[in-house]
């Protein structure tokens, strides 16, 4: 095994309430990851193979004030990996500047959850759909107006059933925004957060992996240290080593890690109540 991609709660606070989302209710303690700890990771990080690098887990990363230094920082320590972080693009534009020049992931993931106003506003509840999309412009005419190459926008529309009618919209109306083969539009499936919300799922198929990727390829860092098992273990239930007192490496080959892929491979859901209530693997 190797590990694919390292998440880094940069910021577990948020500007929307979405309702495709656990955050509104989420209970744990809100904040920001402090310097000596995002520093430790990105250290740690350097010291192994990481394919990726990403500045989020669950949580607005725009919202951290330090952002452009941690992201310049992973990248002046590992050159070698691709960096990048998904955002719901309100706070872009405001925050272009910081980025430009030498704080440039590879990528930015963008959530925009509908073709209209209407579907966009209901799923990304407490954004703006005409703000958001002047926000991201911005951040995209000073990207161009300087030919840099990078970060490569990628617009991201989760699918339900509530909003699969504005897919045509929505990828029209991205393609006339973004740069011609620099820049991408995608789709997605709604995930149910492990049981946390209740999502209806669209018309159409979803192929699922026989094996969960985020158990076994990557490892996710909590604002407070603490590594979790999973991207949807919103409150930090299942703890599977802290990036305090352990490295990266020893977190993604620790005992509890391995215990519970060998759970999963066997499909043990009643030792695992969080992946039997997951709709990735269903």
């Amino acid at each position: 095994m190797y590990i694919h991609e390292v998440n880094i709660e940069t910021s577990s606070f948020c500007n929307a309430e979405c309702s495709i989302c656990p955050h509104k209710s989420m209970k744990r303690r809100q904040g920001f990851m402090e310097e000596n700890l995002w520093r430790k990771i990105l250290d740690d990080c350097s010291k192994t193979d990481v394919r990726n690098i990403h500045y989020h887990l669950n949580g607005e990363p725009l919202m951290n004030p330090q952002l452009p230094q941690i992201i310049r920082y992973g990248l002046s320590k590992n050159p070698n990996s691709n960096h990048g972080f998904f955002t719901n693009g309100a706070l872009l534009g405001k925050r272009a500047t910081e980025f430009f020049p030498n704080s440039l992931v590879d990528r930015i993931v963008i959530s925009f959850d509908g073709g209209t106003k209407e579907t966009y506003e209901s799923h990304r509840v407490g954004l703006k759909f005409e703000e958001t999309i002047q926000s991201i412009n911005e951040f995209i005419k000073i990207r161009d107006k300087y030919h840099f190459i990078k970060p490569k926008i990628i617009v991201l529309m989760v699918l339900t059933k509530e909003n699969q009618h504005t897919q045509e919209a929505f990828q029209n109306m991205w393609k006339n925004i973004l740069k011609n083969g620099v820049d991408e539009v995608h789709l997605s499936y709604p995930m149910n957060w492990a049981g946390a919300v209740q999502v209806n799922e669209p018309d159409l198929p979803f192929g699922r992996p026989e094996l969960c990727p985020y158990l076994y390829n990557f490892v996710f860092i909590l604002h407070t240290g603490e590594a979790v098992k999973c991207c949807m273990d919103i409150e930090g239930k299942e703890v599977v080593g802290n990036a305090r007192e352990q490295s990266v490496e020893e977190i993604f080959n620790g005992a509890r890690y391995q215990e519970l892929r060998k759970l999963y491979f066997n499909k043990k859901w009643d030792e695992m109540p969080m992946c039997s209530k997951c709709s990735f693997r269903k």
